[in-house]
């Protein structure tokens, strides 16, 4: 190991296929394409912020991948998971995506 007798949590990720809101708000290839991907994105954000509170949400930290239809948040240093999230987590009232998140911190 790398001298550790301590396991020392971390996160892995899959490769994210795609660009970030802000190439595509760059690009005039597609100015209908930024703003379905940017609407993607507020919706994310939306759900989000039902259980944290986000910091540092800015347009290179959304990444749009086409194949998937979906635009996916990233680099969540300084986001803090709201306490209530996780006493309700049981509770199968929260959007399904919001469950998923959840429950990996359960």
């Amino acid at each position: 190991g790398c001298g550790h007798d301590t396991p020392v949590p971390g996160l892995l990720m899959d490769r994210i296929h795609g660009r970030t809101i802000y190439s595509l708000s760059r690009s005039s290839d597609d100015e209908r394409l930024f703003h379905y991907a940017t609407a993607l994105w507020n919706a994310e954000l939306t759900k989000a912020k039902q259980i944290c509170t986000v910091e540092d949400a800015h347009d290179e930290n959304a990444i749009y991948d086409p194949q998937k239809g979906k635009v996916f948040l990233i680099d969540f240093d300084g986001w803090t998971l709201n306490r209530n999230a996780l006493v309700n987590k049981r509770a199968k009232r929260a959007h399904a995506d919001i469950k998923d998140i959840v429950f990996a911190y359960a």
